[in-house]
């Protein structure tokens, strides 16, 4: 049965490159980038990305009539998505630290945005199963790698649990990052669709495997707020994908339930309860009073901005970033910023609703890493405006496949009933 598989596998490879060598090529780079993003620094990712601009935009300006066609079905969308990142990317020119290279950094982020938002759409239309590829080598990528970690864990600890707070590798070195990595690839495996070929039993149980590494490793990292954001956003995709949605709601707040008090007493041997705000308050509070000082276009996303603050241990830190998506977005673009911001996440949720309408559950996959990017976001980002960065995974990616499947749902309906 293996060998059957590789070789359908590597016909349809072969068939593919056939058919269009440039989509082909084309749509190798983002789903390698992804895998990369549990064992590669940044600079290797950009690279890569580098390399595929020539690809992508080769792809675009060749198939420019139809893209435009496509687009042109939501003018509105597209036009939030091009308004917002224009508009971030000018806010540059009003930064006032007066950093030309940095102005410039950040003013590049319209192409490389713009351009893998696009190709990610048109990619996605052409080849539907083009965002599948991509979630299966996220999934690798953060399954084999959290084996590594728990095997260096084990190797170093053994089975005692510290206050040591697991790190991971590349973009996932920082524990609170490693954690909303490993959650979105929870995410994936949760609503990922499996051969029909294989019985449900088994189903299960691979899915169990594969979610069992990645959840022990948000565990060892001893962070709260992707933890609380991947089960807001579980909860919610169960009640989505559920026929019976009162149901589904009252079964998860009594697993909840019962799942706490254990819960509380393995944490207590952690240091998650005693971190308590650290420092976020004083962060938002000394970020909302700079947002008042220019509060309509904001203080520019060139600016390189520091927060003192003071950890519940009076320990004093300094950190780049308010510590959360929102306020960072009102400090950078002020409240034109922060409107076009909801207005994207408005859109996304209304075109996800429809796409998902009849319940295709290898579709809520892509609305969950926004969900859980959202959430998360609360407490946590610098800015979705990021060069490759985490913040792609739960923005600029999922937009890109969500808007790709609706558009190549249209279209099916539409041949559809031209046929009838």
């Amino acid at each position: 049965m293996i060998t059957d598989s590789l070789k359908n596998l590597t016909q349809q490879v072969k068939n593919s490159y056939q058919e269009n060598r440039l989509l082909f090529i084309s749509s190798i780079f983002i789903p390698l980038i992804a895998p990369l993003f549990f064992y590669c620094p940044t600079s290797v990712l950009r690279t890569i990305f580098y390399i595929s601009i020539p690809f992508l935009i080769a792809l675009l300006f060749k198939n420019r009539h139809e893209l435009k066609q496509l687009i042109s079905q939501d003018k509105i969308t597209w036009g939030v998505l091009t308004i917002f990142v224009l508009f971030m990317s000018a806010s540059v020119l009003w930064s006032d630290n007066g950093e030309s290279v940095r102005y410039f950094s950040k003013g590049k982020l319209f192409l490389f945005l713009g351009l893998t938002t696009v190709s990610t759409f048109y990619i996605t239309y052409k080849y539907p199963k083009f965002s599948s590829i991509l979630r299966n080598c996220y999934i690798l990528g953060a399954t084999s790698s959290a084996l590594v970690l728990i095997a260096n864990y084990l190797a170093t600890h053994g089975f005692a649990l510290d206050t040591t707070r697991l790190e991971g590798m590349g973009r996932a070195s920082n524990p609170v990052q490693a954690s909303l990595m490993y959650g979105l690839a929870i995410i994936a495996i949760t609503f990922a669709k499996f051969p029909d070929r294989l019985q449900a039993s088994k189903i299960y149980l691979l899915k169990a495997a594969l979610i069992l590494p990645n959840l022990v490793v948000i565990f060892l990292t001893q962070s709260r707020g992707p933890f609380l954001a991947l089960l807001v956003t579980m909860v919610v995709l169960f009640i989505l994908r559920s026929k019976n949605k009162l149901k589904i709601t009252i079964a998860t707040t009594a697993a909840a339930i019962l799942l706490a008090a254990p819960c509380y007493s393995i944490l207590q041997q952690t240091n998650i309860l005693d971190r308590k705000t650290t420092g976020r308050f004083e962060i938002w509070e000394t970020s909302v009073k700079q947002i008042m000082e220019k509060p309509i276009i904001g203080n520019g996303l060139g600016i390189a901005n520091r927060y003192t603050y003071t950890k519940d241990n009076g320990t004093v830190m300094v950190a780049s970033h308010s510590h959360s998506l929102y306020l960072s977005t009102a400090f950078q673009g002020g409240l034109i910023g922060l409107g076009l911001l909801l207005s994207i996440y408005f859109l996304f949720a209304k075109r996800f609703w429809s796409l998902i309408k009849n319940r295709t559950q290898d579709h809520l996959w892509i609305g969950g890493w926004v969900l859980m990017g959202a959430a998360f976001g609360i407490t946590d980002f610098g800015g979705i405006i990021m060069n490759l960065s985490t913040e792609w995974l739960v923005f600029w990616w999922p937009i890109g496949f969500a808007l790709g499947h609706l558009a190549y749902q249209k279209q099916s309906q539409s041949a559809t009933i031209h046929l009838q």
